[in-house]
Formats: structure tokens, sequence, C-alpha cells
């Protein structure tokens, strides 16, 4: 890891780009051309505001999860009622 110094701090910025295409498309799998598109995409930002691409990694497959929101909700239910918060549907 390098650390940038100024006279008053010393910091390192990491950021993790996470992607979704539109209307839920895979972007970033490896059989794709997106994937080589989008990796070109990356190290050219990266280069024109001076940073460096650690890693690139894409997935091999895209599967939605179409219960996504009644999932997240049974869970947000269950936590607050475990909470002992009373939630009125």
């Amino acid at each position: 890891m390098e650390y940038r110094k100024d006279p008053h701090r010393v910091y390192s910025l990491i950021y993790d780009l996470i992607v979704i295409g539109k209307r839920r498309h895979p972007v970033c799998i490896k059989e794709t051309r997106r994937s080589e598109a989008l990796k070109i995409r990356v190290l050219d930002l990266s280069q024109n505001f001076e940073g460096k691409v650690v890693e690139i990694e894409c997935g091999t497959h895209h599967h939605q999860d179409k219960n996504t929101s009644t999932n997240s909700k049974k869970e947000g239910l269950r936590i607050l009622e475990e909470r002992g918060i009373t939630v009125i549907s």
C-alpha cells in the first residue's frame, strides 16, 4: 500500500468501483465483450486522474435474485421484531 504525504497528513485513498448495468444486464462477465470495454475504460480513467488500478476482477456469471426485495423486507422485519420494535404493515 502506498501512502501520500503532505506536511500535515499521511493518507491512502482506495476505491472500489461497482458497476450495475442498465436493467441489470450483465456488465463484467468474462464471456462478454462488455468486460474488455469496461476494463479499458477503467484504465483510461485511472490514467486521466493519476490513479492506479490495483486489480480488475470480473465474475464468471450473473444471476439476478428475483426475490431480493422480498428477502430484504423479511430480514428487516425480523431485525425490527428482534429489537422489540412494532411494525404496522
